[in-house]
């Protein structure tokens, strides 16, 4: 069983389930600051709705990888709400830019970690979204009032500034529209569909090899026989051109940017990307292994990444994502220079005389503490006495 089980869907036939109690789940990690696709056990209302797929048309049976003393003692009543597993990234900064300043006293219908609110403020700061003191920036309502991640974002207004927000553009639609499912993977096929996924490659960049993907893509008019022919995802590929349409739209007509194009420079797109994921980066430890900055977790390219498959070790690298299974594995991974890290990540690293990056630990907690102890200070102050209203109004549409 998977999470498609656990959905209404009925599909004919189905007269046998085997529910292995587990289910993957991107789940925020305050410890090491970023969302992890981690293994975790099923509640007993997603193991009960996995059941109740066998025997809706026909006579069937669910099989259980588990005893019932482990359902009844071990499994939690019902999952844990999204909100309180999540990165609240994107929530913190719709608050801040209705002007809610003491996030922790906010009426939440199911609250977040304290934890995860104080590592948002952190990660929101670090992609200058926020001030010194915890106050929205200009850029961060720009990134708040942006249909995608704030690190994503914030990737497109650095391509901007920089002039290449065409291709970036590109990149975070693919990215938004689900990178795993561009190319195509059928069931014994796996040499065939591999040799066609490295004509893309880019060495150095696996957003460089999404934007070849794209682009191509493109140049032949979206064509389903192109995609097919070269084992992509048709569907994935149209629905990142739509999404590009949107996210175009927003920047120049609702934030009058200008796009750019970086006319082959494909350096200028990693970089722009160090600007919204220099949190996410990791150096080289050894030959095939990698140790996050931020917090020296060890991981491992993914092993379908064109930076791994290109048979080059950068020393630095950033990533979009942490995946934790039998081993950590970064994915959507590209090259860095060491200089890019250091322009934008706010003093948070230096060089060392043996040209080593530092990570200056410190920095972080001191600010952490800086925003918390200027937002107690605004809590004083008189407050919007509707902010919370104006939130229920954006949730509810004003009704």
């Amino acid at each position: 069983a998977t999470n498609i089980a656990e959905t209404s869907l009925t599909i004919d036939g189905i007269r046998y389930v085997i529910d292995s109690g587990y289910m993957k789940c991107k789940v925020f990690k305050p410890s090491i600051g970023m969302n992890a696709l981690t293994l975790y056990p099923v509640s007993r209302a997603q193991a009960n709705q996995r059941a109740g797929r066998a025997g809706r048309t026909a006579e069937g049976v669910c099989y259980r990888l588990y005893t019932e003393h482990q359902y009844v003692t071990e499994l939690i009543d019902a999952p844990v709400p999204e909100i309180q597993r999540s990165s609240v990234d994107s929530v913190v900064l719709l608050l801040k830019s209705i002007g809610v300043v003491d996030l922790a006293q906010f009426d939440f219908l199911d609250a977040p970690p304290q934890q995860n609110l104080e590592a948002s403020l952190c990660r929101l700061w670090l992609i200058r979204a926020l001030d010194d003191a915890g106050r929205i920036t200009e850029d961060g309502r720009r990134i708040a009032d942006f249909p995608a991640d704030p690190p994503m974002a914030r990737t497109l207004l650095e391509a901007c500034k920089l002039g290449c927000g065409e291709e970036a553009a590109s990149v975070v639609s693919v990215l938004c529209s689900d990178s795993r499912s561009v190319f195509a993977m059928p069931k014994g096929r796996e040499e065939s569909a591999k040799a066609a996924r490295e004509k893309f490659y880019a060495p150095d960049s696996d957003h460089i090899t999404l934007l070849n993907v794209f682009e191509q893509y493109v140049a032949n008019g979206m064509s389903r026989a192109w995609a097919d022919d070269h084992m992509l995802n048709h569907l994935a590929l149209k629905r990142a051109a739509d999404i590009r349409v949107q996210f175009v739209d927003r920047l120049t007509r609702d934030f009058k940017l200008t796009l750019g194009s970086c006319d082959g420079n494909k350096d200028m797109v990693r970089e722009a990307f160090t600007a919204g994921y220099f949190a996410n980066s990791a150096r080289r430890s050894s030959m095939t292994e990698y140790t996050t900055l931020m917090n020296g977790v060890p991981c491992e390219l993914h092993p379908l990444s064109a930076v791994l498959n290109a048979g080059i070790a950068p020393d630095y690298v950033i990533f979009n994502e942490l995946t934790m299974t039998t081993r950590e594995y970064v994915t959507v991974v590209s090259a860095v220079e060491p200089q890019w890290l250091i322009s934008v990540s706010r003093g948070l690293f230096s060089t060392r005389d043996d040209n080593m990056m530092k990570h200056h630990v410190n920095l972080v907690r001191e600010q952490r503490k800086a925003i918390l102890a200027a937002a107690e200070e605004q809590q004083r102050a008189p407050q919007p006495a509707a902010a919370g209203d104006l939130l229920q109004n954006q949730v509810t549409g004003g009704a």
